[in-house]
């Protein structure tokens, strides 16, 4: 019983992670999709073609809403979000934390109009995101931190 259960959960997470890349590279797939994909389907699979390009048309109908609400959302966060770190300590059992520090403006009390939110949780050296394990190896350095605004400004913007 608890076999299945993990099967789904898991399975539910790669969904969600092969979605997430999808939304986020979809320009690009759209791109590849316009210049060799359909151009070969039209060439090789003529009589599938217009059910692959009404395919790709519904999907990217709906992906790009998904992206829309996605920076929506963003901007709508960044009103109150005023700046997002995210530290990556060792711990002294060679474990490690994230320790993340959230700025957010206050705006029901203006004798403290910002508010700091400091939260931590730990997480296994796999979990920590790529280019601070190649900080830690390159520098040799203990710890690692990320400007997790700026770095979602900058994804999306590109996005």
């Amino acid at each position: 019983m608890v076999v299945p259960l993990i099967a789904y959960i898991v399975a539910g997470l790669v969904a969600a992670a092969l979605v997430g890349v999808v939304v986020a590279y979809w320009p690009k797939i759209m791109g590849w999709a316009r210049d060799s994909l359909l151009p070969w389907a039209d060439e090789h699979l003529p009589e599938f073609a217009g059910v692959i390009r009404q395919a790709f048309q519904t999907l990217d109908n709906v992906v790009v809403e998904v992206r829309q609400a996605v920076r929506s959302a963003w901007r709508r966060l960044r009103n109150v979000l005023l700046k997002e770190t995210a530290e990556f300590v060792q711990l002294f059992n060679h474990g490690w934390a994230v320790e993340i520090t959230s700025w957010l403006a206050n705006r029901q009390n203006a004798e403290k109009p910002v508010v700091k939110v400091v939260t931590q949780q730990q997480l296994d050296y796999d979990d920590l995101p790529p280019d601070i394990r190649a900080q830690l190896i390159h520098d040799d350095l203990s710890e690692g931190s990320l400007d997790v605004t700026a770095a979602r400004d900058r994804l999306l913007e590109s996005a």
